[in-house]
């Protein structure tokens, strides 16, 4: 009787997760834009692999995957591929009837993995060069010219891990900002004209405080880390003064929101 009744519980537990699995895909199936980006925001608190193909042909559908921001979903589903190098070969043989441009953003997050897996499937299937390619300078930690859509880049990575890494690089660039903090909470927005460089030096500074005040009161992982980063005696002066500003904001908004 006791092996009857645990059968009957195990088919049980079987149905309801099957039923669970094909309402989860219904759900993708209908998922609008503002839905992928809330999961693209919220991934390294529960992580779905086994719902990641899905979620990028609905993406895909969406025009969300070469379309706006096809650098950061590079990092985004790189550093997921990382994390589950076993399933690049299924997850890109299940993507191959995209277009070309959705393929080729794919493809570079193949590149971004560095993984043996996704180097050898690069290979095989005429992408040997970009296999044998140097990984992203993010991930290297390589000179780059940096341009203000990189800080989504980086806040990709920390969507799709949660890790220090990709935050400690952001704060980095609170130094790029040619003043300490003042009055107002954030720094101003620069002036179009004058030098390009200088431009891009204030708005990548500015982008990078910004963004980080305001995810920081809605992840407290981006909070713990800021916290961290903050008792680091190596950081520079100025970065040091704008995160300090940054983690005083997002404990504000969330005595607010209390």
């Amino acid at each position: 009787m006791q092996l009857i009744y645990a059968l009957t519980v195990l088919a049980a537990v079987a149905a309801d997760d099957t039923a669970a699995e094909q309402q989860a895909a219904e759900a993708i199936e209908a998922a609008s834009v503002e839905d992928m980006s809330r999961w693209l925001m919220a991934y390294y608190q529960k992580p779905d692999p086994d719902f990641v193909p899905a979620r990028v042909l609905r993406m895909a559908k969406l025009n969300m995957l070469r379309n706006g921001r096809p650098e950061a979903n590079q990092m985004f589903f790189g550093r997921i591929m990382r994390a589950n190098p076993d399933k690049i070969v299924g997850w890109m043989e299940s993507w191959k009837n995209l277009p070309a441009e959705d393929q080729d953003v794919l493809q570079k997050a193949v590149w971004i993995s560095q993984t043996d897996e996704g180097k050898k499937w690069l290979t095989e299937n005429g992408k040997k060069e970009l296999a044998e390619k140097e990984g992203h300078p993010f991930t290297t930690n390589s000179p780059m010219v940096l341009e203000p859509y990189h800080v989504d880049v980086l806040w990709e990575w920390f969507f799709a891990t949660g890790e220090k890494a990709p935050v400690e690089k952001i704060v980095g660039m609170f130094a790029m900002l040619p003043d300490d903090p003042g009055e107002a909470d954030l720094p101003p927005i620069p002036e179009p004209g004058g030098d390009r460089p200088t431009y891009l030096r204030k708005t990548i500074g500015r982008l990078s405080v910004w963004s980080a005040s305001s995810l920081a009161s809605r992840h407290d992982r981006l909070l713990t880390h800021l916290k961290e980063i903050s008792t680091d005696p190596k950081l520079p002066p100025r970065s040091s003064a704008w995160l300090k500003r940054t983690i005083a904001i997002a404990e504000r908004e969330l005595k607010k929101s209390e």
